[in-house]
C-alpha cells in the first residue's frame, strides 16, 4: 500500500501548476523531495538521493530551490 513516487509526482505536478501566487506549503519529507525535484527539473531517479533533513525550510522561487536550516536549539525546545 501507499502512494508510489510516480503517483506523488503526478500530485505534485498538478499542485505546482495550480499555484498562482506566493504560497507557503508544508509537507512530509518524501513528498517534499518529489516536489523539489519536479520544480528543479531533476529526473525521478535522483529523488531518493536528495537531502531532506528535519527542521529545514526550502524556498522554491524562479526555478531555484534554496534550503534554510533551523539553527540547533542547544537543548531548548523551540
Amino acid at each position: 500500500g501507499g502512494e508510489s513516487i510516480s503517483m506523488a509526482a503526478k500530485r505534485a505536478k498538478d499542485w505546482i501548476e495550480s499555484v498562482d501566487r506566493p504560497t507557503v506549503a508544508i509537507s512530509h519529507g518524501v513528498f517534499g523531495k518529489v516536489l523539489r525535484a519536479l520544480y528543479a527539473g531533476l529526473p525521478p531517479a535522483e529523488i531518493s538521493a536528495m537531502e531532506g533533513p528535519h527542521g529545514s525550510v526550502f524556498c522554491l522561487h524562479q526555478g531555484a530551490v534554496t534550503r534554510f536550516d533551523h539553527p540547533p536549539s542547544h537543548g531548548q525546545e523551540v
